[in-house]
């Protein structure tokens, strides 16, 4: 059994709005994106992280006119 270590907090205004749980990073944020491109939980911010190590691995934001920005994202190298 894997754990589902990795955490992305859907927020409105500062209040959560959703959580969502990944095995892997690299699946998180793409998917993170996505939910935030499609608005699906009408939210503003998400934040993607390691919820044993605490490590941040993305922030995106929404945008009024529905832009999507990635204000952080985690330098990625091969291997690590």
């Amino acid at each position: 059994m894997s754990i589902r270590g990795i955490i992305t907090v859907y927020y409105f205004d500062k209040e959560p709005v959703r959580v969502n749980h990944s095995v892997y990073a690299n699946n998180a944020v793409p998917r993170c994106v996505y939910h935030m491109q499609l608005n699906w939980y009408e939210a503003n911010v998400a934040e993607v992280f390691d919820g044993v190590s605490g490590v941040l691995h993305a922030v995106v934001r929404r945008s009024v006119d529905g832009s999507i920005r990635i204000v952080f994202k985690r330098e990625v190298k091969e291997g690590m």
